[in-house]
């Protein structure tokens, strides 16, 4: 055998050989505590906070586990706690630029962002200051890039006992929710094209309450155009939803009590303004519209005579089955009537 052969073959056994013993370090629960350890040392050192992690256990190459996290923000409030954290993913496809994670569980997070007046910046934002750096960006160059961009591919989600609160006093916007279960499993999704395929949706269990109010951030210009979205889903189900919708500056609230809903959507196109629903059923659901008192009398010409100049939605609908729903609507800037519809 000529000697260039032989030292050839000699690398690729070394090669094999080390890639063989990382793999089985990474397999390794002292290997992976080793690792963890290094990460949270790292993550204190570079966001300046208190950064935990319980668990890391690495199953190359097939999974990621984490559990029993904290992290918390520069004022020493908890930023974000979680149970575990769960990534089934193909870890070698990476090598071709493609992100296939075949299973997402999420269990147990609790999060909390907020921005208090008259601050511009969240409470997260210490953690992208660390890693953006402090050089400055030269965007006067600009270079062209042939490289293949990376494809995402995602098969299962699954959430349980999740609880985010966003309170943004600066913008006027703050919302608390709960999640006891959320599946969902895809049938495709092109994030180039902006394709969404959804096979199947359960949700189970979602409390939240949304209340706007006065923003003291500069109106942004409207983005030109339309989004091209399109969204299919072979089977949606929900059930045990309870939402709440406080409009302080108008004085309007929505309260929503929502029992069983089942949908086939055939599709939702937002550039086209479609929605095309093949079944939809509600159950045990009640609805009721509060349009408080106003300060000022409203000007019912002007609101009868503006017309909406922007395309209207094309609805398509094959099967509708509403059971047991109540609706309520309240406008208290009008005078009771003493008999018939108020």
């Amino acid at each position: 055998m000529p000697k260039a052969i032989k030292i050839t073959l000699w690398v690729i056994g070394i090669i094999i050989f080390l890639i063989f013993s990382a793999a089985l370090w990474l397999n390794s629960q002292w290997g992976q505590n080793i690792i963890k350890d290094k990460a949270v040392i790292y993550l204190g050192n570079k966001l300046k906070t208190e950064v935990r992690i319980g668990y890391l256990g690495v199953g190359f190459p097939k999974y990621i586990v984490i559990r029993d996290v904290l992290i918390k923000d520069q004022v020493k409030d908890t930023l974000l706690t979680l149970n575990e954290l769960k990534i089934d993913l193909n870890m070698l496809a990476l090598i071709h630029k493609n992100l296939d994670v075949q299973q997402v569980i999420i269990t147990g997070l609790h999060g909390h962002i907020y921005r208090n007046m008259p601050d511009t910046d969240f409470n997260f934002a210490y953690i992208i200051n660390a890693f953006a750096g402090n050089s400055p960006v030269d965007t006067s160059k600009k270079t062209a890039t042939t490289a293949t961009p990376l494809k995402f591919e995602v098969e299962k989600v699954r959430l349980e006992n999740i609880h985010l609160k966003y309170d943004d006093y600066t913008g006027g916007i703050r919302l608390g929710l709960d999640l006891e279960h959320l599946s969902l499993k895809m049938k495709n999704l092109d994030l180039d094209k902006m394709i969404i395929h959804v096979q199947d949706i359960k949700l189970s269990g979602f409390v939240s309450e949304f209340n706007q109010d006065s923003s003291f951030l500069p109106t942004k210009p409207p983005k030109p155009g339309k989004t091209d979205v399109q969204i299919v889903a072979d089977n949606v189900s929900i059930e045990k939803v309870a939402f709440k919708y406080n409009d302080h500056l108008n004085n309007l609230t929505v309260v929503l009590n929502l029992g069983t809903l089942q949908l086939k959507l055939k599709k939702f196109g937002l550039a086209d303004n479609v929605v095309d629903v093949k079944k939809l059923s509600v159950n045990n659901t009640d609805l009721a519209l509060v349009m408080g008192k106003h300060s000022n009398a409203v000007n019912l010409k002007d609101t009868v005579i503006n017309i909406n100049s922007s395309d209207g939605w094309n609805v398509n609908a094959g099967e509708v089955q509403f059971k047991g729903v109540n609706f309520k609507m309240d406008n208290e800037n009008a005078t009771r009537v003493s008999k018939g519809i108020d």
